[in-house]
């Protein structure tokens, strides 16, 4: 191993298992480990930068580029805090990681170290999603605490909703890559889902279930036994309404839910059943509408930077003002119409071009996932694992597609002998 597939993983553990975060919640130490994460990208983006060539790829960089340039124009004193200038630094670390990422994907020339490297990648986010069960134990740790601890579980991260996402993700990338031994393969979808259950994010369950029914859509083409588990569960679900099942699940005594808890499931039901509303989307609706009228009173024009991060007088929760809930929202707002326009072309293209291998192939779930956090989150694109999880799957669209999705045997005796002969 070289000292760029060295750098790729040290990204991949330091995004995937937000360590930034998870140190200051240990050790109230911000931005512990950016160095390491900086120094890491700007080798590899040194070394393979040059191999990343996509319209996708392209689109997203000037997306994210445009935004900080044009949002650092326009300044709206009434709107905005000296504080703002933070999120420059976050954007900018934002496109070097993707950079980097996309850039190692694209230049491993073996498709078995690929496959290491995505299994790799695999097993630091199943750890992630591991870490949403230990959320009572961390949270006894943990200088600063989560707003959200007593009621929902993060693990690695402060916020449920994000640790979902990292569940979600470790969930597709099992499925597409999975383990040698099937006990294991099931104990770790297991966890991964249950983990989504346990943030009680209602985008995260919703996403699951959608990505769990276009998996069983891909095997049961070409299986029979997947063929019979979908038609059953298709059949109780025509047969028995879906809020019973949920209801039940929710006054049942073992779990013990709160009434916030039972809420968020039974909000669940109803935004699969098509309502969306100021309760079902915890006060989206009402940031949105605010935004919407700031966006057109400035249009074409933005308000500034940071004023999408926190939409002054919307909706306060835990003591500070809630952002636009929409990473396209948010760039309209604080930059105007380029932006956004750039960077929905971008997701837009590589949604189509792993429509194109598939909707249960890795790169096509991967957007789709990704696309559903944008569409919920205004600082999804300052996340780390969503910078580490974009970029693998731009990565991915770069290349021509995976001949095999073969399990990941690296750890056992034959699987080594494998990797060997590879060599």
């Amino acid at each position: 191993m070289g000292v760029e597939d060295l750098a790729a993983r040290v990204l991949v553990l330091c995004c995937a298992l937000n360590l930034n975060g998870l140190f200051s919640m240990i050790w109230d130490v911000e931005q512990a480990i950016s160095v390491v994460v900086l120094a890491a990208a700007v080798l590899l983006v040194i070394q393979r930068g040059r191999t990343t060539y996509s319209a996708p790829f392209a689109l997203v960089v000037a997306g994210i580029a445009s935004y900080l340039i044009f949002a650092g124009v326009v300044t709206s004193p009434e709107y905005t805090d000296a504080a703002s200038n933070r999120y420059y630094f976050s954007y900018l670390a934002s496109i070097l990681i993707i950079w980097a990422a996309a850039s190692y994907i694209c230049s491993i020339q073996n498709e078995h170290e690929l496959l290491r490297f995505i299994a790799f990648a695999r097993n630091a986010f199943v750890v992630a999603a591991a870490s949403v069960w230990f959320s009572p134990l961390l949270y006894q740790i943990y200088v600063n605490l989560p707003p959200s601890a007593d009621s929902r579980s993060g693990g690695f991260f402060g916020n449920p909703n994000e640790a979902a996402t990292a569940a979600i993700l470790a969930l597709l990338l099992t499925i597409n890559v999975p383990f040698a031994r099937r006990t294991l393969q099931f104990a770790v979808l297991a966890v991964c889902c249950v983990a989504v259950f346990m943030t009680f994010s209602k985008t995260g369950m919703v996403v699951a279930i959608a990505v769990i029914a276009m998996t069983f859509i891909k095997y049961a083409k070409h299986n029979w036994y997947f063929l019979v588990i979908s038609a059953a569960a298709l059949i109780l679900l025509v047969l028995q309404d879906i809020g019973w099942i949920v209801q039940a699940l929710a006054d049942q005594t073992l779990l013990e839910l709160d009434d916030s808890q039972r809420r968020r499931l039974q909000a669940v039901v109803e935004t699969l059943s098509g309502r969306i509303d100021a309760e079902t989307s915890t006060g989206r609706t009402v940031i949105w509408s605010l935004v919407g009228e700031r966006i057109w009173q400035a249009f074409p024009f933005g308000t500034g930077l940071g004023s999408g991060h926190e939409v002054v007088g919307g909706v306060m929760q835990y003591g500070k003002w809630q952002g636009a809930h929409n990473t396209f929202l948010m760039m309209l707002a604080e930059a105007g119409i380029i932006p956004p326009l750039l960077l929905a072309l971008g997701i837009g293209t590589a949604f189509l071009r792993g429509a194109r291998r598939g909707v249960g192939s890795l790169e096509f779930l991967m957007i789709l996932v990704l696309l559903v956090d944008m569409m919920v989150t205004h600082g999804a694109l300052a996340t780390r694992y969503h910078n580490l999880a974009l970029a693998m799957a731009m990565g991915l669209l770069s290349r021509p597609v995976l001949s095999r999705r073969e399990p990941d045997t690296s750890w056992s005796p034959a699987g080594r002998k494998h990797a060997m002969a590879a060599r």
